[in-house]
């Protein structure tokens, strides 16, 4: 198809147009192809960002389980402060049932009963009177009376170890409850410890999941955004080759691509410059018609009249501006409005198939 365009290109001046639409066809549909495919191309992004996203919720959520798996199966936090108050009952003093000891006051008493008895029966054979008699009462009194003192020391000594046992026994009470204390505080703060623990691991897992939901919505966000863009700049390129493809069927006033070709083998008047559709150059196509020539005065230097055609149009040889060459052809200026066209650059094209000149490269 694209040889039977590029024949009637070089053989019938009069549908030379078609080449330039046949380009424009080809660009929308490789314009179009270009949506499609990054259409797909962002479907595919977005997929595999949700699946990234569904792999790091699962991973999360086998994380999550982890911990509580390891919650459930640690160790109980230990409190003994009961125990420890309990051992409390099980101090006594031990002064507190003390006896006094008898069997050396019950000896001495019965020793110095025996020996008054001695006494009395050692008197009552002398014959002695009633005065040695109340001498050895006196002695007996004194006797027992040093009884009762060493029975009332005992008990006064029983008593202080009683005292000292209870102050002992306070002490140790006093002791069990204080370490019974301690072991509640440290229970406070060892459950306080994991408490904590758990309180911050809860607000990391909280964090992380609002960061990722951000980076996903940003992401989403990111690639909407990309595609949005993506279709505003295919739907601009797609109205630049509906613009070029009306001016090209028009026949005037439209934009239009510029195209101009010499002879056989040669360069063409074709100006890269007003040349903007973003196609190839058709003068590499090889044609010698001389359809299209870029005529504006602005992109032309070195021009020289050198005769008139039938119709009395003034033909010039010039040169364009940055671009090797002379070339000859008319002004935009001079010819009929039918036959000046309007690129998308805002350059003056002339058809010269509706003039009596031809537009070539002479140099």
């Amino acid at each position: 198809m694209l040889l039977e365009i590029l024949e009637t290109f070089n053989y019938e001046p009069q549908l030379a147009i078609a080449p330039i639409v046949g380009a424009a066809i080809i660009g929308g549909v490789i314009q179009v192809g270009s949506m499609i495919y990054s259409s797909v191309q962002n479907r595919k992004a977005q997929n595999d960002a949700n699946d990234a996203a569904e792999i790091e919720r699962q991973a999360q959520t086998d994380r999550d389980n982890e911990i509580k798996a390891l919650e459930r199966s640690r160790q109980q936090v230990i409190d003994r402060s009961d125990e420890i108050r309990a051992l409390a009952d099980s101090v006594v003093n031990p002064y507190q049932n003390l006896g006094v000891a008898m069997q050396g006051v019950n000896l001495k008493m019965a020793e110095t009963d025996e020996a008054l008895a001695n006494t009395l029966n050692a008197l009552n054979r002398a014959g002695v009177g009633a005065g040695a008699a109340t001498q050895l009462a006196r002695q007996a009194a004194a006797s027992k009376a040093q009884v009762s003192a060493v029975i009332e020391n005992q008990e006064l000594k029983n008593q202080q170890l009683y005292l000292s046992g209870e102050a002992q026994k306070r002490q140790q009470q006093l002791s069990l409850e204080q370490q019974a204390i301690q072991e509640e505080i440290g229970v406070y703060g060892r459950q306080e410890v994991r408490d904590v623990q758990q309180l911050n691991r809860l607000a990391g897992l909280s964090q992380n999941a609002a960061q990722r939901a951000s980076d996903y919505q940003v992401a989403g966000q990111s690639i909407q955004a990309s595609n949005t863009a993506a279709m505003l700049n295919n739907i601009g390129s797609l109205a630049n080759i509906a613009t070029s493809f009306i001016g090209t069927g028009g026949g005037s006033g439209g934009n239009n691509l510029a195209y101009d070709s010499g002879a056989a083998g040669s360069d063409t008047g074709y100006n890269p410059y007003s040349y903007s559709s973003g196609f190839t150059d058709p003068s590499s196509l090889g044609s010698n018609s001389t359809l299209l020539g870029s005529s504006d005065l602005r992109l032309k230097k070195n021009i020289s009249k050198i005769g008139k055609s039938e119709s009395g149009l003034n033909i010039y040889e010039f040169n364009y501006i940055d671009k090797e060459g002379t070339y000859q052809g008319v002004m935009s200026n001079e010819v009929p409005k039918e036959a000046v066209l309007v690129d998308i650059d805002g350059y003056d094209l002339v058809d010269y198939s509706k003039l009596d000149v031809d537009f070539k490269r002479i140099k």
